[in-house]
């Protein structure tokens, strides 16, 4: 990624800037603390970028060795790409260690105060001899070896506070409960720019919460 190299980025977004064209991209939390670069980054066309907010539980965030988030800068975070009229799509996972049935009812909350345009969410998955595969096969927790259910909607370990079944009914109530109508529009508010295209990207997403379940048993 350019952002990793600041100096960098700052050149290319300056050249960019020339092309007058529109674009989105995925970034790291930090970029929202160099101001500088935000600014490049809005004037090089930046409609929009990913960001790995991962969860709202900061201990949670210190096992994935993702010490760049801190959960209580994430309204800051958005905040400043507002500014600069930068959509958010901010992306979350359930089902990690610290994760309880009441975490994930509050995330659709959490997620509206933070601001966050265009919420995604996923299950953690411990892809094929990636840490957290290694760790959970050494715990005895892997579920199952068959990778065609390796594909973030389905939980296919042993969790700490639920069973793998309530982690797939509570993912699919999440999705569902952050993707109503009413909570559409009040994000529709804070979004800085291009309202129609945040407006269709949530649309298609509800469908998708509304289809979760049917792709889980392989009826879509």
């Amino acid at each position: 990624s350019p952002l990793s190299d600041r100096e960098y980025a700052k050149e290319l977004f300056a050249e960019m800037a020339k092309l007058h064209i529109s674009w989105a991209g995925l970034a790291t939390l930090d970029v929202a603390d160099d101001p500088e670069l935000l600014d490049l980054l809005a004037k090089s066309g930046c409609a929009g970028t990913l960001l790995g907010f991962e969860t709202f539980r900061q201990e949670d965030l210190v096992d994935m060795t993702k010490y760049k988030n801190r959960t209580d800068r994430y309204r800051d975070v958005v905040d400043r790409l507002h500014e600069r009229r930068i959509a958010v799509l901010g992306t979350f996972m359930v089902g990690m260690d610290g994760d309880t049935v009441e975490g994930i009812r509050q995330m659709p909350d959490l997620i509206e105060e933070t601001r966050i345009d265009i919420p995604r969410f996923a299950i953690a998955t411990p892809f094929p001899n990636t840490p957290f595969y290694r760790t959970l096969d050494a715990e005895d927790r892997i579920l199952t070896r068959d990778w065609s259910l390796y594909d973030s909607i389905h939980c296919v370990f042993k969790p700490k506070n639920m069973s793998a079944e309530t982690v797939e009914a509570e993912f699919i109530h999440l999705w569902k409960q952050t993707y109503t109508a009413g909570r559409i529009l009040k994000r529709l508010k804070h979004t800085p720019q291009r309202k129609m295209t945040s407006l269709v990207t949530n649309a298609a997403f509800r469908i998708y919460a509304n289809r979760i379940q049917k792709m889980m048993r392989g009826n879509v």
